[in-house]
């Protein structure tokens, strides 16, 4: 796991720990944007606002190796 990111509200659990989840990652991520997970997640070929994927690859899933980048992200967090 490389961390998370965006992450919105939360609250805690019966057992103590936290939630919390990811939103919003679709703004940090380019790619060809044909595939059906691609169009769910409005991703396109597009330059992102915030430019992460001029700095790391791994945001530009159009990269060998990052073809299923975006799958990391959008999860419900629980620490």
């Amino acid at each position: 796991i490389k961390g998370t990111l965006g992450n919105c509200s939360g609250g805690t659990t019966p057992w103590g720990t936290i939630l919390s989840g990811e939103e919003n990652f679709n703004g940090y991520f380019v790619s060809p944007g044909t595939s059906a997970s691609d169009k769910r997640y409005g991703l396109t070929s597009s330059s992102t606002a915030r430019k992460w994927e001029l700095d790391d690859p791994r945001f530009d899933t159009r990269n060998a190796g990052y073809e299923n980048e975006t799958n990391r992200f959008g999860w419900i967090v629980e620490v």
